[in-house]
């Protein structure tokens, strides 16, 4: 799923709810990327493993929120955020964990070295 800055996907449902159906429908690992930084992305994480704790969580955010600089779009999370990150997502019971758009090998670097 992709969640927005509010908890929610496009079609406004929650995560418990999105994480409950999918896993009725037999998902095989449900969780989050992409459009969010890892704040947001861990809130949602547990409100997910919360509804369904023996589902296989996800967890790849973005290297922060994105930002327009010059018509591009900048992600300002570094290295040690992101494992940071990485380290509480994994202690909230995610087992696949990884990055999004603006996340460099760097980032993945220090997430795996923090794992």
């Amino acid at each position: 799923m992709s969640f927005d800055t509010h908890g929610h996907p496009m079609m406004g449902v929650s995560p418990e709810h999105a994480a409950a159906a999918l896993t009725g429908l037999g998902a095989a690992a449900v969780g989050g990327n992409c459009r969010l930084g890892p704040v947001e992305l861990l809130q949602a994480a547990t409100k997910m493993r919360a509804t369904v704790p023996g589902a296989v969580l996800v967890a790849k955010p973005n290297a922060g929120l994105p930002e327009l600089e010059d018509g591009r779009a900048v992600y300002r999370g570094s290295p040690a955020e992101m494992a940071e990150y990485a380290r509480l997502m994994v202690a909230g019971g995610a087992r696949i964990v990884g990055g999004c758009c603006g996340s460099a090998p760097e980032h993945l670097r220090a997430m795996a070295a923090a794992l």
